[in-house]
């Protein structure tokens, strides 16, 4: 059996008793609802293409500019909200990105603000072949430290970011789904699905699922987020990828690796690095807090994948610290954990050479308690034993004290089209099955929970359901099409802009 590790009681952590993202009780399934798409080509009945069309040409957004839900939107090119502007989105609403200019991306600059609120059954939705939301903050990243305009410079050259506000307010984001983004500007330079680049912990971005990206689904760099609820499904790189001092928190969060990428290359479930130019840069050093995870690699998935996709379940390089509590690692064809590079573990280790906290998750900078691993390819690991477990175990020590290697007896986790990972009632990610989970630390902000994983069993509470098809390609009933078509054409967005959730929007630029 494991010691139970209770995450931080700080707020933010709920307590529960399982490993991964969702509980065995369908009442507590925060999956449920329409938000929610595994659909690989998308469902154009989503979309309602009968609203009227509005587009946007790239540039800035009138100030309170509001994306009704009567239209849908095209975007052409950079569309932005300008520094002390607001733009809201309305629920439901829908809002493609061009496929004639490109690349067309979302924009919210620094001292920009976006209100993009859905609803479980009227989901916000973000699709076509495009570039992706990029958010803007004055939090601190190890790439720069004034608020000023040598702070650091976005991926896709998107614009700066960076400051000393870690409690920036960007706005919020609820019942989001960001589909087929993801765009190379040029080799090693891409947009992902959703950016988020120095935003603080006052910016509330929450049940939002990023689906078929090109690049990185999620990827922070720097800040101080604290998010509870996402999914990122089917990437073609890594599905949350933090790097330049993020030092936030994530809880309840599920990654399905895509086994036939576009590009054959699908990497990492987590991939964190601290500076990848600097290793050891302190200004703000990468150290985030993942806990109820349910991370399900190519070995685990339907579809045959190839020897050259299918990286590593987390990838921990380059500096970076944090802590993975009580979360599920299943069937990724590298292995379950890897550290890379001495820099990476020396803040992780005491004077004796141990793992400064292996027993106790509240004040170590690397910490690996309470998760079940199960099917990880043990080929390219130190300790095969462990099934996969873990890779460079001289550097780390001996951490599988607290982890357990047992199937965690998810629902369906490897569909592709319809994918359910609610653990069954004799699930070994839940504590009353085998698997005491950890107390994670009482910082108000994570939640404890009787089970690993980001679903309990209970059907009930699955909150996937309801706001994340999985379509592959989409689907354009989700859009209602219908609406009214806005164009937001590059620039920034007027202060307080609102998106009508009776519009469509189409961003242009």
């Amino acid at each position: 059996t494991h010691t139970v590790i209770r995450v931080p009681t700080d707020g933010f952590f709920d307590q529960v008793k399982f490993a991964g993202a969702l509980s065995p009780l369908a009442a507590e399934d925060w999956t449920a609802g329409s938000w929610v798409s595994y659909d690989p080509n998308g469902n154009p009945a989503e979309y309602n293409l009968g609203k009227p069309l509005v587009i946007l040409s790239a540039g800035n957004l009138p100030a309170n500019y509001v994306f009704s839900n009567t239209n849908n939107y095209l975007i052409e090119g950079r569309v932005s909200v300008a520094n002390g502007r607001k733009a809201t989105i309305q629920p439901g609403t829908a809002i493609f990105g061009s496929t004639t200019v490109t690349p067309s991306y979302f924009v919210i600059e620094r001292g920009g603000k976006l209100i993009a609120n859905g609803a479980p059954n009227q989901p916000i939705i973000f699709s076509s072949e495009w570039g992706g939301v990029v958010w803007h903050g004055r939090a601190c990243a190890n790439c720069a430290n004034t608020a000023a305009g040598d702070s650091c410079v976005s991926e896709g050259n998107a614009g700066s970011f960076g400051g000393t506000d870690d409690s920036y307010d960007g706005g919020t984001m609820t019942y989001t789904r960001i589909e087929f983004a993801g765009f190379q500007v040029a080799p090693n330079n891409e947009l992902n699905c959703l950016t988020m680049n120095a935003l603080g912990d006052r910016t509330l971005i929450n049940f939002v699922q990023t689906h078929q990206g090109s690049d990185d689904l999620f990827e922070w760099f720097g800040g101080t987020t604290r998010h509870k609820y996402l999914i990122a499904t089917h990437g073609d790189d890594d599905g949350l990828d933090f790097q330049m001092g993020y030092r936030g928190k994530v809880q309840f969060a599920i990654v399905q690796q895509e086994p036939n990428p576009a590009i054959n290359t699908v990497d990492k479930a987590i991939e964190g690095d601290n500076n990848e130019f600097n290793f050891a840069n302190s200004l703000c050093r990468s150290n985030p807090t993942f806990a109820n995870l349910t991370l399900v690699g190519v070995r685990a998935t339907d579809g045959p994948g190839t020897t050259s996709n299918g990286g590593q379940g987390i990838h921990f390089r380059r500096g970076a610290r944090g802590q993975v509590l009580n979360s599920v690692v299943l069937g990724f064809k590298t292995c379950g954990f890897d550290f890379d590079d001495a820099e990476t573990v020396a803040g992780g280790f005491g004077p004796d050479g141990d793992p400064v906290c292996p027993k106790d998750a509240k004040d170590p900078e690397i910490s690996w308690d309470g998760n079940v691993t199960f099917n990880n390819n043990p080929d390219g690991c130190n300790d095969a034993a462990t099934g996969g477990f873990l890779e460079n175990t001289v550097l780390f020590g001996s951490p599988f004290t607290h982890n357990r290697s047992i199937d965690p007896r998810l629902t369906n986790p490897g569909s592709l089209s319809a994918p359910n990972f609610v653990p069954l009632p004799a699930s070994g990610a839940l504590c009353a099955n085998f698997h005491p989970v950890v107390v994670v630390k009482d910082d108000g902000f994570l939640s404890q929970t009787n089970y690993a994983g980001a679903l309990s069993e209970d059907p009930a509470q699955d909150w996937t359901q309801g706001w994340t098809p999985f379509d592959p390609n989409g689907n354009p009933a989700d859009f209602n099409l219908g609406k009214p078509l806005v164009t937001l054409t590059a620039g920034v967005l007027a202060d307080g802009y609102v998106m009508n959730n009776a519009n469509n929007y189409l961003i242009e630029g």
